[in-house]
């Protein structure tokens, strides 16, 4: 491996860290729309030609999956476990909808190695 500066490792966390919390914060209004749209539908104030109810309540499910990894994901980077927040944030990015956002917080957090804490 060959040496870098220490301050290297905390700079990419800290993108992946307001990443991370940017992808919870599209998560959670995602979440938030899709049942607003729900509730709406099911009674009768508001209704989407073509909405199905059973298709978007799927969608809400696996992306409520995908909030709850990316939330663990958050944690991880503030134990300085990367390497595991990496891999929470693949799994977490390829939940559908498809998450850009954390698969860059994945690829900046997979490769670095855990902090020792000193």
């Amino acid at each position: 491996m060959e040496s870098c500066d220490s301050s290297a490792p905390l700079k990419e966390a800290k993108i992946g860290r307001i990443l991370a919390l940017l992808s919870i914060f599209f998560s959670v209004s995602l979440i938030s729309l899709l049942a607003l749209l729900i509730i709406a539908t099911v009674t009768g104030t508001f209704a989407i030609p073509g909405l199905s109810l059973a298709g978007a309540g799927v969608v809400l499910l696996i992306k409520f999956a995908g909030l709850s990894i990316s939330i663990g994901v958050l944690q991880g980077i503030r134990r300085h476990d990367y390497r595991t927040a990496g891999r929470s944030a693949f799994l977490a990015c390829v939940l559908p909808p498809f998450d850009l956002l954390m698969l860059v917080t994945g690829l900046l957090l997979y490769p670095m190695e855990k902090l020792e804490e000193q």
